[in-house]
């Protein structure tokens, strides 16, 4: 993985190029101790040997090895020491030392000091190269924790609060109930509810369920004659809406006695409901038993 990103910077040349020249300038740089040590406790003797080439030869290739070095205070031997050398007898103890200072000083300018510019240029041009490096989101390895980093929907949160509700369940003029009837009514019952409810009188008229606007129309035309007692019947295990709210305001204006009994749910959730009924000033009953005695009571009275 890391090859495969420093080849999508062209950084990978520059890599194995950092490698080999910090390879080769801690080499030389712990050649450098071993040779003053090598140089500082034994006695060696530096002497060319040539066939083909004139002494001239050594002459210039000396001097033209020695005048960088030189340049940084490392000595070089002159031309009569040089020719010396090309013989069989033994060297002077400071010409030997001349010698020792050229051999150290072309160690530091032409091994040393070209790997650590060379070292130094490679660092450079791994930070730049690494500075401009981008992820590329098109790429196959990316694609599973794109939606992550590049999420195509985002979550806004709520464009705008919901109405105030307080102001809906204010004193409403009481419609004139039609013959005493009493009437239920399912809101959005859930498939594994039955309907009508069990135990449910035959004098009482089942409005249906209501869980589409073709529903509520349907029912509103049948409010045209409203009933006298109206249960509303929800499923608890939903969470109600401001469509819910609504609905529950436009019944409680239909019908004189609208009171409402949940089916199952959650104890939050019921909280939710009665919150919604209590802004609406629609009492809940605990049971269809509760309710039926309810209407018995209005009826004898």
């Amino acid at each position: 993985a890391f090859l495969s990103l420093l080849g999508r910077a062209r950084a990978w040349k520059t890599a194995i190029g950092l490698i080999s020249h910090g390879a080769w300038a801690a080499a030389f740089l712990g050649a450098l101790p071993t040779l003053l040590l090598l140089l500082s406790a034994r006695r060696y003797t530096f002497h060319w040997e040539t066939t083909l080439l004139s002494p001239d030869a050594f002459v210039d290739a000396t001097r033209a090895l020695g005048s960088l070095p030189g340049l940084l205070g490392f000595p070089a031997p002159g031309d009569t020491q040089i020719a010396a050398s090309l013989g069989a007898q033994p060297l002077a103890a400071g010409v030997q030392a001349d010698w020792s200072l050229w051999l150290i000083g072309c160690v530091v300018v032409w091994g040393l000091l070209p790997r650590l510019l060379a070292l130094f240029a490679c660092v450079l041009h791994l930070q730049r190269r690494l500075a401009g490096l981008t992820v590329d989101p098109g790429l196959p390895g990316w694609l599973d924790l794109r939606e992550r980093l590049l999420p195509t929907h985002a979550n806004l949160g709520i464009d705008r609060p919901a109405p105030a509700l307080d102001g809906m369940a204010g004193p409403i003029t009481p419609v004139v109930a039609v013959d005493g009837r009493a009437a239920v009514l399912a809101y959005e019952l859930g498939p594994d509810l039955a309907w009508p409810l069990d135990g449910l009188p035959a004098g009482v008229v089942d409005l249906g369920r209501c869980d589409s606007r073709e529903d509520r129309a349907r029912i509103r035309a049948l409010l045209g004659a409203p009933p006298a007692h109206l249960l509303f019947v929800c499923d608890a295990r939903l969470t109600p809406d401001r469509g819910a709210a609504a609905w529950l305001d436009e019944l409680r204006r239909s019908c004189p006695d609208l009171r409402a009994l949940c089916l199952g749910g959650t104890p939050p959730r019921l909280q939710a409901w009665q919150d919604i009924l209590s802004q609406q000033a629609v009492a809940r009953i605990p049971s269809l038993d509760g309710w039926l005695e309810h209407i018995g009571k209005h009826r004898h009275d």
